[in-house]
């Protein structure tokens, strides 16, 4: 016999009726969009996601972890926990992109959850299953965002949503018995806290529910004997992660959240403030069509006027408190949000295609979308049928355009799988793993004595330098690295001892100093020299010269030739964010005669096939314009450079005549007679002539 409940359905943590069967099925829904998205999206690239996939990969073939970096920025801790999720998958997919943003989808399908849960905690039923639809049908930044795996901004938003629905039913409860409730809401706290700066804003702006909605019940007993107790146990994974990694994760980018603060409020902050609610948040929504982000804003507007103006009627039947209990939340967090963001340092970038350019505001997104499901909600209860179907049906077919254009079939069925991670991000960890224990017993030590402070990552970067053995680094990479041999000196960075070349005070040290180095590691030492010379802001054209005529080999010569292109490429000033093809063309241009400046264009196509995705448009201009400034003689080498590039994105070598979406994309950007170096090189060639 079943223990029903004595409860009220306010104080229940899910009150009666929780729509279990629309649930399943929009997870049904989602799960099937979202790999659409994941299959579509083969060639999008970011160094995070990357390094996500390098660590994933790293872990479930047992290469060496540099504990302390295993989140590649301090506050992104969860970024781990993304790696930690797909390594079963890498063990039965592969290592690959689609492998790899699993972890993202199972974070989204948690999100729509939580987040129905919630609604219909407080809102009921219908607006529960309308949100849930309005989640799974969304605009395509955030089905694109969805299917990205950081551990970051929008990965916070199960945090948020389970939080918020534990908390604000402790605030409900009125028999001050709940301590159990209380924990468990602390402990939801902690962690959100724990996760990502983004989720902290979201558990203040609950915080500041708490005070407004029931103030006594943040001095009650529950709350001393079980919230506070609740969030220093969901505290604990920050703790951990700051004991591990030696860093304080309360820092984002080494500033605090009063650096902020301190800056205050000036007109250019409130001119940020006001254009996040009109154009930051129409670019962020990404439609194709600019009309469906305007039409979806304008139905957000209009429902959340009507629901203040029918709040603000009922709030004497209903009680400010309990309006502020049921609804605070969700207005207060899109307004912290605003201030903070405008008075952040992060921008959103008009971009179309990529989710990445937008991901700062996108946690807020579904917050307002909910405006809509519970406007259209209260109008169908209200009998008004018509009314309701007119607000909720344009946001919904929007939204479904909006996740389905992220779908490509061609892509699909003709695209080979992508490689998740590449090892050269792990060069710090092959360092660490050639330390002996006491070593990594002084590193440790070292990290803690430098504990929030400035020089901390520069001066433990330092001593890895002076105590790894870069012999032991290279037979590491020869056990997991799976690219051509050739491409590693241009990829890897090893510690040699007498290895920075271009720190000579006169340039005619230069080949002595390479001469003394080992055979073994002398292209490596070029390598990182010649790239350190390219992107000199003003660049040392002696050191240079006589850096490039150094090799004391023609292999040496040729990987010292190509990196000396690839430190060009991203030369100072960088132009679109990437590629530097004027700085290219002109030192090119100023070089003796007795250079290979063949050798040079190669390893600037290198660079650009590397990094060129079809989801970035600025990545491409600069390829562009390089080959419209070079001379016609370098288009060749600078094409199979291209191609050996974008030979490293595959999971499996691909051959020359591979067809496909992408490669199609780049054969668009590039004169049809350099198609076939293209293709020399995607199929393994490394020649330059």
């Amino acid at each position: 016999m079943s223990r029903v409940s004595t409860l009220p359905a306010a104080a229940r943590i899910v009150p009666p009726g929780f729509p279990r069967r629309a649930l399943w099925v929009l997870l049904a829904l989602a799960l099937i969009l979202r790999l659409g998205t994941n299959l579509s999206r083969v060639d999008e690239c970011f160094q995070e996601g990357l390094v996500r996939g390098s660590l994933a990969a790293a872990m479930l073939h047992g290469a060496p972890v540099w504990p302390s970096h295993a989140p590649q920025i301090p506050h992104i801790r969860g970024s781990v926990v993304m790696s930690w999720i797909s390594v079963p998958f890498f063990a039965v997919l592969g290592p690959t992109t689609f492998a790899v943003r699993i972890s993202g989808i199972l974070f989204h399908l948690a999100g729509l959850t939580l987040m129905m849960l919630l609604v219909h905690r407080q809102f009921g039923r219908r607006a529960s299953i309308l949100a849930g639809a309005l989640f799974v049908f969304v605009p395509p930044s955030l089905a694109k965002i969805a299917v990205l795996s950081y551990g970051d901004h929008i990965e916070s938003l199960p945090f948020m949503f389970g939080a918020a629905l534990l908390v604000l039913a402790w605030i409900d409860d009125r028999t001050g018995r709940r301590t159990g409730l209380a924990f468990a809401a602390g402990i939801a706290c902690g962690l959100g806290i724990s996760w990502h700066a983004q989720s902290r804003l979201g558990i203040a702006a609950l915080a500041l529910t708490a005070l407004l909605a029931a103030p006594r019940k943040l001095y009650s007993r529950e709350c001393w004997a079980g919230l506070v107790p609740g969030a220093l146990l969901g505290l604990v994974p920050h703790a951990l992660g700051d004991w591990i990694t030696a860093s304080n994760g309360l820092l984002v980018q080494g500033e605090g959240p009063a650096g902020l603060l301190k800056r205050g409020v000036t007109s250019l902050q409130a001119q940020r403030w006001f254009g996040f609610w009109t154009e930051d948040l129409a670019a962020s929504l990404q439609y194709a069509w600019r009309g469906a982000a305007w039409i979806t804003l304008l139905l957000v507007t209009g429902c959340a006027v009507g629901l203040a103006l029918a709040g603000w009627r009922a709030r004497g039947r209903e009680g400010e408190r309990s309006w502020i209990a049921r609804c605070g939340w969700f207005v207060i967090y899109p307004a912290v949000f605003s201030v903070i963001f405008a008075l952040s340092r992060y921008i959103v970038q008009d971009e179309r295609d990529n989710a990445i350019s937008v991901r700062y505001v996108l946690p807020v997104v579904p917050f307002l979308l909910l405006a809509i499901a519970v406007g259209a909600a209260r109008l169908a209860e209200a009998g008004r049928s018509m009314a309701a179907s007119a607000v909720f049906l344009p946001a919904l077919a929007l939204g479904a355009w909006g996740s389905l254009s992220t779908w490509d079939l061609d892509s699909m069925l003709h695209e080979p799988a992508r490689r998740a991670g590449q090892m050269e991000f792990f060069s710090q960890h092959f360092q660490y793993g050639t330390l002996d224990a006491e070593e990594q017993a002084e590193l440790r030590a070292l990290e803690w004595s430098l504990y929030g402070a400035e020089e901390q990552e520069s001066r433990v970067s330092l001593y890895l330098h002076k105590h790894a053995d870069p012999t032991a680094v290279l037979e590491l990479i020869t056990r997991y690295e799976s690219g051509a041999e050739w491409t590693w000196p241009l990829r890897y960075r090893l510690s040699i001892p007498g290895g920075a070349l271009h720190s000579a005070k006169r340039a005619e040290q230069i080949p002595t100093r390479l001469a003394a180095i080992p055979e073994l590691l002398r292209p490596y030492a070029g390598a990182a020299s010649a790239q350190a010379l390219g992107q000199e802001r003003n660049l040392r054209m002696d050191h240079a010269v006589a850096l490039l005529r150094a090799g004391t080999s023609p292999g040496e010569r040729r990987t010292i030739h190509r990196a000396f292109g690839i430190g060009l490429s991203l030369a100072w000033p960088q132009v679109q964010r990437l590629f530097n093809a004027g700085r290219l063309a002109a030192t090119i241009a100023s070089l003796p005669g007795d250079i290979d400046r063949t050798e040079i264009a190669f390893g600037f196509g290198f660079r650009v096939g590397t990094a060129l995705t079809a989801f970035s448009g600025p990545s491409s201009i600069p390829l562009t314009r390089a080959l419209s400034r070079l001379p016609g003689e370098l288009h060749h080498a600078l094409a199979v450079g291209l191609g050996a590039g974008y030979r490293l994105r595959f999971i499996d070598p691909p051959a020359a005549d591979l067809d496909s979406p992408a490669i199609a994309q780049i054969l668009a950007l590039i004169d049809p007679e350099l198609e076939a170096p293209f293709r020399a090189g995607l199929g393994g060639s490394d020649a330059a002539r």
